[in-house]
């Protein structure tokens, strides 16, 4: 899985990173190892900030991404039918 970058924040992509299947290729943001994570969607203008304490979270990182995909997914989803 390679992951591509511009100026220190990771580009969306839908077949890798932390982003979540919905969210737009032009999007980008950073996952930090403590399990915080900013996505930014520049053309909406929406933004998500997700706060997390890993220490409470197994060291598995699959679920870790699994989780930050579903709610990515669920946050842009809720703004989409929100806009409409």
């Amino acid at each position: 899985m390679k992951e591509a970058y511009g100026l220190g924040f990771q580009i969306a992509s839908r077949e890798n990173g932390f982003f979540g299947d919905l969210w737009p290729k032009h999007g980008f943001g950073l996952a930090a190892p403590t399990g915080a994570s900013l996505a930014v969607e520049p053309e909406s203008g929406f933004a998500l900030a997700l706060l997390m304490n890993r220490a409470h979270i197994a060291k598995e990182s699959a679920h870790l991404l699994r989780l930050r995909r579903l709610v990515h997914n669920q946050a842009y989803a809720a703004f989409l039918r929100g806009q409409g």
